[in-house]
């Protein structure tokens, strides 16, 4: 029942009340018992990648119940990420309610726990030692997917192979084969503008050029 997803679901305010005062180690405890049981089945203590952007609102946690942990970050020009996260908040909750506004949920958003945990969470993992964590801008990994993963691999004291290099070349190929639709959102479709957003994150969007 502690889970930020409720949020995306339906718009109740006291339930993040409530969970901000709730000790996130009881979920993530539980998250640990199951990913201790699925490596169990995992050959040769194969690494797992888990990719949860709530993740950041829990750092702290995670490095108390994870100490190994490693994290990946990747950074967009926030004005294009919060409207598409509004767009996906929107779609989510009229699946569960008939009264969704589209132009509150931006200043919802905006204001919300979301841009504040980000920034919390840099500043968390900015003390980490060198090889915990990676940075990767969205506009990089469009330009140039292997040699941005390649880097990200390097920032966290690894080394890309070859096989995987080769496994992500090949999926890269595969997926430039396939149409796609357009997800067509911006910040005014959802109460907000480009610059509220960026000027609300404004280190952020100097820290990362973004």
């Amino acid at each position: 029942f502690r889970t930020l997803q409720y949020n995306v679901q339906y718009r109740v305010p006291g339930y993040i009340e409530w969970l901000g005062g709730e000790d996130p180690r009881i979920a993530y405890g539980q998250y640990r018992q199951q990913l201790q049981l699925i490596q169990h089945y995992r050959p040769h203590g194969a690494r797992f990648a888990l990719k949860d952007p709530t993740h950041s609102v829990f750092v702290d946690t995670i490095l108390e119940l994870f100490p190994k942990a490693r994290f990946v970050f990747t950074h967009r020009d926030p004005a294009t990420t919060m409207s598409s996260l509004c767009s996906l908040y929107a779609y989510t909750r009229a699946l569960f309610s008939d009264d969704v506004a589209p132009h509150a949920l931006g200043p919802e958003l905006l204001h919300s726990y979301i841009p504040a945990s980000l920034e919390a969470a840099l500043e968390k993992v900015d003390a980490l030692p060198s090889g915990r964590v990676a940075h990767m801008r969205h506009v990089d990994v469009r330009r140039d997917p292997i040699g941005t993963m390649a880097q990200a691999y390097r920032d966290l004291g690894m080394e890309l192979s070859e096989p995987a290099r080769a496994a992500m070349e090949a999926m890269i190929d595969a997926e430039d084969q396939k149409a796609r639709s357009i997800h067509v959102h911006s910040p005014e479709g959802f109460g907000l503008s480009a610059d509220e957003i960026r000027e609300r994150l404004a280190g952020y969007c100097q820290r990362f050029d973004l």
